[in-house]
């Protein structure tokens, strides 16, 4: 992998950018010096005459850079160990540049050990198959701390404001989804009060802690002071309050509307991972929720149910749902891959209300359903609608 340029903002401006790395003298230059260098390492450890290079100059299309790659293949000599292959392949040639042996020199001269960034990562199967890739662009995570390498190779005739700006056309892959990552609270406003007010407070703070997100309360007070003062105490409001990575807060708030507090809830076919740490945090990563919440209530149910991998209940899109199986009321537990929504943890709190790890029997034989949010209070629920395949 040598040569780089940024995906284009438009179709038109995609074509470009490929057809610019493909005919940039300046990155093939690179791409055949490191492919000649990997083709000089391969030849220490391979069958003479075996070594050629099958693809030169390929350019692979990913979501925010075009690559251009060389494929390089050799049959190794018979008498040759893992130790061996690695020693010579390993830094590869594209990381250290060329000549090899002082560049490295040079590294380890002016540089901090790089940990995991560059080095070798992959897999030797029992059959002694094996593929290893380098670590760029890769993050490692330790003890709830990441660190993560970007780089680019300096030539004798690099622009070093051009290179910078390649870089962080590399970290895209991870800024962006970084910058757009956000929590947040939808609160009920209702006669001059916040319902909830200090759960809501409770669960942005525990998440912001998780996710190390700056948090100020005095922001967040300042928030609530803005809905109050600009709405009306005697109607309805939803109130959206958003917290993203730098710890900015961004205020929404809106009536209200007329719900209906009854009616049918459907089950969707997409199956849930009960393990992804985000279930049980309120953040923007739910377009699954989303979009087939919209859907179910465009075609008039209350909401739409999910199931995780094992077909257990887990909760609805913007609800968490409640069964009655003789005189108890059961939720499904945080470890079945839910939010723990605050109407649902009053529950909790009284007589008869349990946690209970629920299946679709469960929910068929059930005395009564019902669906719960602190922004609507229970929604009964008198038909369910099951499209999934036993």
């Amino acid at each position: 992998m040598k040569g780089t340029y940024p995906r284009g903002k438009s179709p038109k401006e995609d074509k470009k950018n490929a057809e610019a790395l493909i005919n940039s003298d300046k990155e093939k230059a690179e791409n055949l010096m490191i492919t000649d260098l990997m083709r000089n390492d391969l030849g220490k450890i391979s069958k003479e005459g075996s070594v050629h290079v099958q693809n030169l100059f390929s350019v692979e299309k990913y979501k925010t850079i075009f690559q251009m790659t060389s494929t390089i293949q050799s049959e190794l000599l018979d008498s040759i160990e893992w130790k061996d292959i690695f020693k010579e392949l390993f830094p590869g040639g594209s990381i250290t540049g060329a000549p090899k042996l002082r560049a490295m020199q040079l590294i380890q001269e002016l540089e901090k050990p790089r940990g995991v960034y560059t080095g070798a990562i992959g897999v030797i199967q029992p059959n002694q198959n094996a593929v290893f890739s380098i670590g760029i662009r890769t993050l490692e995570l330790k003890k709830g701390k990441g660190n993560i390498g970007i780089g680019s190779g300096i030539t004798w005739d690099s622009d070093p404001e051009k290179e910078w700006l390649e870089i962080l056309e590399k970290a895209k892959f991870f800024t962006e989804a970084s910058n757009k990552f956000s929590l947040f609270e939808t609160i009920l406003y209702k006669n001059g009060i916040f319902y909830f007010q200090k759960e809501h407070l409770k669960r942005i703070k525990n998440s912001a802690k998780t996710f190390g997100f700056p948090f100020s309360e005095q922001e967040w007070i300042s928030c609530l002071k803005k809905v109050s003062t600009n709405c009306i105490s005697s109607n309805t409001y939803r109130v959206k309050i958003s917290l993203n990575y730098l710890g900015k807060f961004t205020l929404e708030f809106q009536t209200l509307e007329n719900f209906p507090k009854k009616g049918t809830l459907k089950i969707c076919n997409t199956l849930m991972n009960s393990s992804s740490g985000f279930r049980k945090h309120k953040t923007n990563l739910r377009e699954i929720y989303d979009r087939e919440g919209k859907r179910s209530r465009e075609a008039g149910h209350l909401d739409i149910l999910f199931l995780n991998e094992k077909k257990e209940i887990t909760e609805g899109s913007i609800s968490n749902i409640f069964v009655k199986i003789g005189n108890s009321y059961f939720t499904p537990p945080v470890s079945s891959g839910l939010l723990p929504g605050i109407f649902r943890n009053r529950l909790l709190k009284r007589k008869g209300f349990y946690e209970k790890t629920l299946s679709l029997d469960d929910l068929f034989r059930s005395n009564s359903v019902f669906l719960c949010n602190s922004l609507r209070g229970i929604l009964r629920v008198k038909e369910v609608y099951n499209f999934i395949k036993e």
